[in-house]
């Protein structure tokens, strides 16, 4: 309403008085002393990245006070401990972060925006100021990736992702979460948040936490919502549990589900094979580094591409990219998640009808098939050839396929049925 539009004129007009007032403005936190690093650890790597650190604060601080780039606020280091020399830097960041919300407002409806922290310490000292400068500042990407930050830097997190209703990827890299209190409160967050679709927990549970139980919690609280889920690097063991297959064989709307460097066994693989076949939605299934073998290997082959008969590769999965591997060869069973499902599946089914008319050998799987059905038939055969010529992205001609003609011909030919058909039509004429 109006009300609504004047608040938008007001934040625009907050954010250009604020690039008006800033934009000469300077950095004036003075990095230590070059012998600094030195005498505090004797090591070129880490002066090194401490003086990149420093480098990309400064930049960044600096871009926000400004107004420029495209609303994205991104550290990156070399895993670099936290010393008090950074405070100064830290608190002139949380100070521009306050600020940037202004512009974050007036971006355009749509427009992603990320802060990521990654590979950079994260003592109590710095969350703090951290936690005041983002309270009003709303990313829709959260990542924080090998922080060292503790119980109390999980909490820093789970807080933002409470109270940023726009927020709606959360990534957790390597940073542990301890306790099942946690994840009981990011079970709730993710049930209960307006916008939260993608969830990205990588390495985040040692031994002392049973990480099938907590992905157990994460599924059951995001089944209806989630959009994207990594859980790869916690030791997961189901026990037998079907609760995987049964998440995957409901057609979810999850998209991209990770569950690489897991302890995923082969009847794990063919529980999640199975439940493939009633899916339509996901695209990207991942379990590179589990325990599967050969075994796993044709279980989701099979699901891929089942072309045992017509209606065993109607029934595969024509959605799903699936990446795993066996050993130390990797393989992927491959759907292009780009491709129209329609099509992929029409390009199978053309694959058993074209493997089959190389040995003549159609004609005895439609023994069963009324002959008034004939005339569906010939016009299927054309309609899967094409399947190369669909709207959208298609998938590509195979180069093994035989021509359309080639299977009528052969049915035509050899199917008594149809040769009666053409009897009785010709006996028809001559009366």
């Amino acid at each position: 309403g109006i009300l609504e539009r004047l608040d938008v004129v007001d934040e625009r007009q907050i954010y250009h008085e604020m690039m008006l007032r800033n934009q000469h403005w300077e950095y004036r936190v003075a990095n230590p002393r070059s012998n600094y690093w030195n005498t505090i650890r004797n090591d070129k790597e880490h002066v090194r990245c401490a003086e990149f650190f420093l480098e990309q604060i400064k930049a960044e601080t600096t871009k926000m006070r400004r107004g420029e780039g495209s609303g994205d606020v991104s550290l990156i280091t070399g895993h670099l401990p936290y010393n008090r020399a950074f405070y100064l830097h830290w608190e002139e960041f949380a100070n521009a972060l306050r600020e940037h919300r202004c512009k974050l407002k007036c971006l355009p409806e749509g427009h992603d925006t990320a802060i990521q922290l990654c590979d950079v310490h994260l003592p109590n000292i710095v969350l703090d100021i951290l936690a005041k400068a983002l309270r009003s500042t709303h990313f829709k990407t959260l990542q924080l990736t090998d922080n060292n930050f503790g119980q109390y830097g999980i909490s820093f997190a789970l807080d933002y992702v409470e109270n940023n209703p726009i927020l709606e990827e959360f990534s957790l890299h390597q940073n542990s979460i301890e306790n099942t209190e946690d994840v009981v409160r990011l079970c709730r967050i993710v049930k209960e948040h307006p916008s939260i679709n993608q969830l990205r927990l990588h390495g985040c549970f040692g031994e002392d936490i049973n990480s099938f139980k907590m992905l157990c919690l994460i599924i059951n609280a995001g089944w209806d919502k989630l959009k994207y889920l990594c859980f790869s690097s916690n030791g997961v063991s189901t026990d037998g549990s079907t609760l995987l297959s049964d998440f995957v064989a409901s057609n979810p709307p999850i998209e991209y589900f990770s569950l690489v460097g897991n302890q995923l066994n082969d009847r794990d693989a063919c529980m999640l094979a199975k439940a493939l076949k009633h899916n339509k939605n996901m695209r990207f299934l991942s379990l590179q580094s589990n325990l599967l073998t050969s075994v796993g290997w044709v279980a989701f082959r099979n699901t891929k591409l089942d072309l045992t008969s017509l209606n065993a590769a109607a029934d595969s999965n024509h959605t799903c990219d699936i990446v795993y591997d066996d050993r130390s060869d990797r393989f992927s069973e491959t759907n292009n998640p780009e491709n129209n499902p329609g099509a992929e599946r029409a390009k199978k089914i053309y694959s058993v009808l074209s493997k089959r008319n190389k040995g003549n050998v159609n004609v005895p799987h439609f023994a069963e098939v009324p002959v008034e059905f004939l005339p569906d038939i010939l016009s299927s055969i054309r309609e899967y050839s094409e399947y190369h010529l669909r709207e959208g992205d298609a998938p590509k001609k195979d180069d093994s396929d035989v021509e359309a003609v080639s299977i009528v011909y052969e049915i035509l030919r050899r199917w008594d049925k149809a040769l009666t058909v053409f009897e009785s039509l010709s006996t028809c004429k001559t009366r």
